[in-house]
């Protein structure tokens, strides 16, 4: 019985140790927009998926620093896989009209070099003033409670009607 059960905890602690290893890795550019009005900015976001390492930011001469570095992390262990996230934004605002390019960041650690891709931004004259949303949507999904009755709102009870009671 005790070679079942330690055959069993050594099988669960090497298919544990398998998962953990199995996390991927990436290094990525998002943008809130590709295309935007001159006078307005956008966000430009650098997120690093289980990497740890120095972050060089591009040189963002061709725009003008609104806001940044801003850095946030995230760490989560779920079913014994761990991950983590570190982001790093700014937000800019074209100098002029015409189309630039937002350079290569890059994450240096000891083992290895990681950049992400060069992306293009196309600043058009915005000669009305119109004024654009500046930041990144967030695409995570919704939990719909509508399959679990019991987790729903309930209706707001109506105040009832006072009933105009006349004496004769």
């Amino acid at each position: 019985m005790k070679r079942i059960f330690f055959a069993i905890s050594f099988i669960c602690l090497s298919l544990l140790s398998i998962a953990q290893q199995a996390t991927k890795q990436e290094f990525v550019l998002e943008i809130s927009r590709d295309t935007i009005l001159l006078g307005n900015y956008f966000e430009v976001r650098f997120t690093a998926v289980n990497i740890k390492g120095e972050f060089e930011a591009p040189a963002f001469s061709e725009f003008e620093l609104i806001g940044g570095p801003n850095q946030s992390s995230t760490m989560s262990i779920v079913n014994g896989v761990s991950s983590q996230k570190v982001s790093y934004s700014y937000f800019l605002k074209p100098k002029d009209a015409g189309t630039f390019y937002i350079e290569p960041a890059y994450l240096l650690n000891k083992d290895e070099q990681y950049e992400t891709a060069p992306r293009e931004i196309l600043c058009l004259p915005n000669p009305e003033g119109i004024v654009q949303e500046s930041r990144i949507t967030d695409q995570r999904q919704s939990f719909d409670f509508g399959e679990f009755p019991f987790l729903q709102k309930p209706d707001p009870i109506k105040p009832k009607k006072k009933l105009k009671v006349t004496k004769i």
